[in-house]
């Protein structure tokens, strides 16, 4: 674990009671946002904890992310997978925050983990290593025919004059660290008859409708680990000067109850860390693409996770037997 993470999670476990599993412990209600990696992730939260034993209820797909964060700050559900990014730049005030030096993956954890512990009695678990930021995507047509590879390019192109019809969804288009961060932080402009705004779409249809051209769109909105990037042959576009947020997902728990069940943290914590980029679009592959639900993929995971640290430990412990017997 990461130096800051593990500092954290530690001063946080430092101030929960260790008690046992209430037998008449009411169901954990599990949320997440729509979209398919969100929901994935949200799964394997659910799956995870009915497995250790916990009663739980689906709330998965709770709403977009105002909808899904103030399900839980109002006890609605009790848990759900955000990014670390989304936290700092659209649930919290900047002059609470204060100046922030960095922006790395371990300072922006560890910034909306204090506040959210301080503020909102929320405890964030252990992040998976992975930056999903939202990305664009373009056709590798569209990218081989304008020298495209990546957002400054991109930036060229477009201050260049370059033909661009972005599709995109509202969210996107009216948060701070959407389409404003982009812009600000590569210098372009997307003016209105550039964008096409579908106010309940999602990367996926923005995937498809890119991939078939309609309505002239060169350009869509997406996530780092979309199977449909892959399926199509999309080309991302990636922050390669590292100039935008890093989004890392990690469970978001209810204080109140972690200090009821503090053992959570060691159920939730290894599956989080046991993730990363080509696993995920793996596992989003699945079900964007091939079609498996999202449950299901997440049994099969957490299956497979077992089955490795099994072998793992069986490993070491024939290693310890071969060294013991070598010194006898």
């Amino acid at each position: 674990m990461k130096p800051v993470l593990y500092t954290l999670l530690t001063l946080l476990l430092a101030v929960l009671p260790v008690s046992a599993q209430d037998d008449a412990q009411d169901p954990i209600r599990v949320g997440s946002k729509l979209f398919t990696e969100d929901v994935l992730l949200g799964h394997l939260v659910y799956v995870a904890l009915e497995q250790a034993g916990y009663p739980v209820v689906d709330m998965l797909e709770t709403g977009n992310t105002n909808a899904t964060r103030n399900a839980l700050l109002t006890n609605q559900i009790d848990i759900y997978p955000e990014y670390t990014g989304t936290a700092l730049t659209v649930f919290f005030d900047p002059e609470s925050v204060g100046r922030i030096d960095r922006l790395d993956s371990e300072s922006v954890y560890a910034i909306v983990g204090s506040h959210d512990s301080a503020f909102n009695d929320l405890v964030w678990l252990e992040p998976a290593p992975i930056n999903n930021s939202y990305v664009f995507a373009v056709t590798r047509d569209f990218a081989d025919a304008n020298g495209i590879a990546n957002m400054a390019d991109f930036a060229d192109y477009v201050n260049g004059g370059g033909e661009v019809l972005f599709v995109a969804g509202e969210e996107f288009v009216s948060r701070a660290d959407g389409l404003q961060a982009f812009e600000a932080a590569y210098g372009f402009d997307i003016t209105g008859g550039q964008l096409l705004v579908i106010t309940d779409g999602t990367p996926d249809m923005f995937a498809e409708a890119l991939s078939t051209g309609v309505n002239g769109i060169n350009v869509a909105l997406s996530t780092g680990v979309s199977g449909l990037i892959y399926q199509y042959d999309l080309v991302v576009l990636r922050d390669d000067q590292e100039l935008l947020l890093p989004y890392e997902p990690a469970p978001v728990i209810r204080g109140s109850l972690l200090r009821r069940n503090p053992e959570i943290v060691s159920i939730l914590n290894p599956v989080f860390r046991s993730l990363d980029a080509d696993k995920l679009i793996n596992l989003v592959a699945q079900v964007e693409v091939y079609g498996t639900s999202p449950r299901q993929v997440a049994i099969d995971y957490l299956a497979a996770l077992r089955e490795e640290e099994t072998a793992r430990i069986a490993a070491e412990a024939a290693a310890a037997e071969s060294a013991s017997e070598l010194e006898d």
